[in-house]
């Protein structure tokens, strides 16, 4: 399905099959940008279960400022790459695998703690060790799952032929849903463009329709622009979304 200039009603099962694409390409990117950052988050909770080691002092508080530094520098280095911002979760499983990731590394920095009270710092050594095994296993099993959520909501496509109106600005906004924000050229690549044949200009002005209406917000600070959907543009997008599953279930039921 093209992005064109004109918004023309198409099918709602071609609609739902031509999202979980788009789905598809950002979640292949998400992931094939995470694991290198996914081996240094994991380095810095090693280090944060660690830093028990050093005591009660001023170079633990320095250390784990420069740690907490490090994870919000890697942070931003990967949302850089990525092109896209992402700060929640996008289901359940996602939820529950970032949940379980940050009770383990909770628990294994409170254990660090509890050794070195009782002056076993030694086995520090081998806590931050496991630390650093659980972490990349659970930042990769978070990536993972989120990638996954990602797809799931469109994966099966709801049968019958009804039209869904406005179906590529539809389309836009369910590329924008699971994000923070996105580059503009990034969103256009999820939405199978490329910069060299002019389409990202006619995304961004599907963009700028959404923008007048307040459902997207278009940050235009320097030359590549950052498109997020406002909670207007997440409620109407949540909303068109149950009403086209239910419009279809009802058409076959």
């Amino acid at each position: 399905m093209a992005i064109e200039t004109t918004d023309h009603s198409a099918p709602i099962d071609h609609v739902f099959r031509t999202v979980a694409e788009d789905r598809r390409r950002l979640a292949r990117r998400f992931r094939a940008a995470s694991p290198v950052a996914s081996l240094a988050q994991s380095a810095c909770f090693a280090l944060l279960i660690a830093v028990p080691a050093l005591g009660v002092g001023i170079p633990t508080i320095v250390a784990f400022v420069a740690v907490v530094g490090a994870l919000v520098g890697i942070e931003m280095l990967f949302r850089r790459r990525l092109g896209m911002a992402i700060d929640l979760p996008a289901g359940w499983r996602s939820w529950v695998a970032g949940f379980a990731l940050a009770v383990v590394v909770l628990g294994l920095a409170v254990t660090s703690m509890i050794l070195a009270v009782i002056g076993q710092g030694g086995w520090i050594a081998l806590t931050a060790g496991a630390g650093l095994v659980v972490s990349f296993l659970g930042v990769t099993g978070y990536d993972r799952a989120y990638a996954a959520d990602v797809i799931r909501p469109f994966s099966d496509a709801p049968r019958g032929g009804l039209p869904l109106a406005d179906a590529q600005r539809f389309r836009v906004s369910a590329a924008l849903r699971p994000l923070t924000s996105a580059r503009v050229d990034v969103l256009a690549e999820t939405l199978g463009h490329r910069e060299d044949d002019a389409q990202p200009s006619v995304v961004h002005e599907h963009l700028t329709a959404l923008e007048r209406r307040g459902l997207v917000s278009i940050t235009r600070a320097d030359a590549a622009p950052a498109a997020s959907l406002t909670k207007a543009g997440r409620r109407e997008f949540d909303g068109r979304l149950a009403a086209a599953v239910a419009s279809a279930g009802a058409a076959t039921a």
